[in-house]
């Protein structure tokens, strides 16, 4: 049954945009479009909710325009349909998609007010937050013990730049022995292999 109504009310979307983009010629219908249906589960009640573009004087007029048209608008629904009953048609403003366009408008606003155009993904801390506070300085001394243990790395590499190893020494000073020679091994004669077998 969901799918039955969910195709019906995908039909009379389709439907009522195509009469009042193409078949109403009413000129006090401005820019409107029909953004989605709601359907009774009875099929008895159906409304459009239409989004119109302007001020709100032509939005006033343009819904006084749409409901002068709601019967043709139903006649052509029933024609569609082909139910055994045509749904109760009635039109309604809907201004979700201005107020989504609001709230972009603020979130822009929001954006270039912040210091870094909301690039950051960390939250600001709250004025007086104690738990800010020491997050805050647990990360100041961290930073600090780092830059510590990078001064003494690089120091404890200056030192051994300047002092060789005693091993290197040694081996400087000490002339090269020869390696230690394997002893030689006695090659056996025909006749000792022989006597062997």
């Amino acid at each position: 049954m969901a799918i039955r109504t969910e195709r019906l009310k995908e039909v009379i979307r389709e439907t009522a945009a195509q009469f009042i983009q193409q078949d109403l010629n009413d000129p006090r219908v401005g820019f409107c479009t029909v953004t989605h249906i709601d359907l009774s589960s009875d099929l008895s009640f159906a409304t459009v909710h239409v989004s119109v573009f302007g001020d709100d004087a032509q939005k006033r007029t343009t819904m006084r325009g749409l409901n002068d048209a709601r019967g043709m608008l139903q006649s052509r629904i029933a024609r569609v349909m082909k139910t055994r009953t045509t749904p109760h048609i009635t039109i309604e403003l809907d201004e979700s998609v201005e107020k989504s366009f609001r709230i972009l408008d603020k979130i822009k606003e929001a954006r270039a007010s912040d210091p870094d155009h909301g690039l950051s993904t960390q939250e600001p801390a709250a004025a007086g937050d104690p738990d800010a506070d020491d997050e805050a300085e647990v990360e100041e001394d961290e930073e600090d013990e780092e830059e510590e243990d990078e001064e003494e790395d690089s120091d404890e590499d200056s030192e051994d730049e300047d002092e060789p190893d005693a091993d290197e020494e040694e081996a400087e000073e000490a002339p090269a022995k020869p390696a230690p020679k394997a002893p030689a091994r006695k090659k056996r004669t025909r006749r000792e292999e022989n006597d062997d077998a």
